[in-house]
């Protein structure tokens, strides 16, 4: 039962009578912060509105502990990805492909490497000694725009990589990297590959795989 007195649930049970405060087990616990200013910022996260220390004055909350909470919304959403594993891209035959490339049709998968553990300027929680890295991928002007997070073990090759590419991401999908090294290492291994053209720029490095 709601205990409004005391803040907290309480069992009716009559030996029982125990009492669990309403955040135990949320999202909340642990936190000094109330939960209107722990939305507040999650908002400001979400939609990227403006810089850490900007956003000390509209909340009243330290600088310092508005980079430890958006490190733990980012740890959060990090940490779903990898745990719920979801295919993305489009399964095609190699002659579809042919057809895709010709006519820039097909999904397209941007990939990306990145550390989650170090923080920007040294700042927030101490960094690990030894980094995480992690290879993410997302969908490319769908509707549903899927993604996929994943630990990358060990070091960063092809090697590594390609198997955590074939996991993730169904084989006839256009990939774009926009690391060249790492795009002449997958076509060197299999997957054929292809530049593109964003903006008049060949700035992203594509990769197929079957």
């Amino acid at each position: 039962m709601k205990d409004e007195r005391y803040g907290c649930w309480r069992c009716t049970t009559r030996n029982c009578r125990a009492k669990q405060g309403y955040l135990c087990g949320t999202f909340f616990e642990g936190t000094h912060l109330t939960t209107k200013k722990v939305f507040h910022l999650s908002y400001l996260w979400a939609y990227r509105l403006g810089k850490y220390n900007y956003m000390e004055f509209p909340t009243g909350i330290s600088s310092h502990s508005i980079v430890d909470w958006m490190s733990f919304f980012s740890d959060i959403c990090a940490e779903n990805f990898v745990k719920n594993e979801v295919l993305i891209g489009e399964e095609v035959n190699k002659g579809e492909f042919v057809l895709i490339v010709i006519f820039n049709l097909g999904i397209e998968v941007e990939v990306d490497e990145t550390v989650v553990v170090r923080r920007k300027y040294e700042r927030g929680r101490q960094p690990s000694k030894k980094d995480v890295w992690m290879i993410g991928g997302v969908e490319r002007n769908t509707k549903h725009e899927k993604c996929f997070l994943a630990i990358v073990e060990g070091k960063r090759s092809a090697e590594n990589l390609i198997p955590i590419i074939q996991q993730h991401i169904l084989p006839g999908t256009i990939i774009y990297t926009d690391s060249k090294p790492r795009s002449r290492e997958c076509r060197d291994r299999g997957l054929s590959g292809g530049g593109m053209s964003r903006f008049g720029f060949r700035v992203f490095w594509g990769c197929y795989h079957t």
